[in-house]
């Protein structure tokens, strides 16, 4: 009796069954697809390689980006001056941190500087609301500010919505929140004794946006001089 020949599996069996021809065309793509996966890993484990450094080498940048901070303690006195006495260098080492996230180049720098900027128009928005008719007069229920979530959630759609216009929003909520604790500094209270709050606007933006540049000043420096020591160890 014969049996039936088996095409799918290509398999001889004992009985002398012939091996099913193999389907024209599926060997090279499936070779194509395991070398290209194959080279895709090597190339990611040389990448890692390549983004590595020795503990000898991390020392180095360590100590790069530790004078780089000390640097910066040391601008940090001469500062206030220029910021109505308020010392905020917190904001510049937060900005520092800020240029990284941003993809560590020039042009996305002064985008996050710009979100900064928004972020602190922002706050300005969500205060004046908050003292406009109909929010000002919302009760706290539970030591809940309502009005405060009210003129909140009015900013917040438009801040949002500004991601379509390319704008920066993590950054402006990182400068939102700088402004907020900017406007509470014992300084700026006393440059302004009046307490108009034109002027405390102006007074906290000039000193945040000023300490803002700083910092991101030092994550374009950061990102040259380490470029150019991971390049040397490449040669």
């Amino acid at each position: 009796m014969r049996y039936p020949r088996v095409a799918s599996f290509g398999l001889a069996s004992a009985d002398g069954l012939r091996k099913a021809p193999p389907v024209r065309g599926a060997g090279p793509p499936a070779k194509a697809v395991s070398e290209a996966a194959t080279s895709a890993r090597i190339s990611n484990q040389q990448q890692q390689s390549k983004m590595s450094l020795s503990h000898k080498q991390l020392f180095v940048v360590s100590c790069g980006l530790a004078l780089q901070a000390a640097i910066l303690v040391l601008i940090n006195g001469k500062l206030p001056a220029i910021t109505h006495g308020m010392d905020m260098m917190w904001i510049a080492f937060q900005a520092w941190a800020v240029y990284f996230v941003a993809g560590c180049t020039a042009v996305n720098g002064i985008k996050a500087w710009i979100g900064y900027l928004t972020g602190i128009i922002a706050s300005i928005a969500i205060i004046e609301l908050m003292n406009m008719p109909g929010i000002k007069d919302l009760p706290s229920v539970g030591g809940m500010n309502l009005a405060m979530a009210v003129a909140v959630f009015i900013v917040v759609i438009p801040a949002i919505m500004s991601e379509n216009l390319k704008n920066m929003v993590p950054a402006l909520f990182i400068g939102s929140g700088a402004f907020f604790a900017s406007f509470g500094h014992s300084a700026l209270a006393a440059a302004v004794p009046s307490g108009d709050l034109v002027t405390k606007y102006l007074y906290a933006t000039q000193a945040e946006l000023i300490y803002c540049a700083v910092g991101l000043s030092f994550g374009f420096i950061t990102v040259f001089w380490r470029g150019k020591y991971e390049a040397s160890l490449a040669k």
